[in-house]
């Protein structure tokens, strides 16, 4: 009985410590679901905050630029940040009701043709954005994208640049 006595401190101390990893483990499994926690914790800082806020497209598709130098004057030189994605070319001639001047896809008026000028969206991913916009009436925030299948934080990143939600 001795015996156990000397290990009964580290022993509690373990059961206590697996059972903390497996509440954190727990939380993570319950978050990993919501799509608006995927969006932002792989999102930029920006991208995040202007959700968070409930800011529209316009401010999270052009942020202000920030100078690294500014920010860090100790910090060595980083590489200049890689330029946006090219905007399609506007169709000449034709005025499309789902395409900004620039050429941006309008999220909330778009038809399959203009959406499939995004990243990765080729006709039956137009059609359940299609679908989904039916569902919910309209788009409120970009991140609603996350909803369809095979489009993640990276590919809505990579449409940000290329859409809008309503025509300002």
């Amino acid at each position: 009985m001795e015996h156990w006595r000397a290990w009964a401190p580290m022993l509690t101390r373990l059961t206590a410590t697996g059972l903390a990893l497996l509440g954190l483990a727990g939380i993570g499994w319950a978050a990993k679901g919501s799509g608006e926690f995927a969006a932002l914790a792989t999102a930029p800082v920006a991208f995040g905050l202007a959700q968070m806020a409930g800011s529209g497209v316009a401010a999270l598709a052009s942020p202000a630029p920030v100078d690294p130098a500014a920010a860090h004057p100790a910090a060595p030189c980083a590489p200049p940040p890689t330029p946006p994605a090219q905007l399609p070319a506007p169709v000449a001639g034709a005025s499309a009701p789902g395409l900004t001047g620039d050429g941006r896809v309008i999220l909330n008026r778009a038809g399959a043709a203009e959406l499939q000028r995004l990243p990765a969206v080729g006709a039956k991913r137009a059609a359940a954005i299609l679908e989904l916009r039916q569902r919910l009436g309209r788009f409120r925030r970009p991140s609603d994208l996350l909803r369809i299948r095979g489009i993640g934080p990276r590919t809505l990143q990579r449409m940000m640049p290329m859409l809008v939600l309503d025509a300002s």
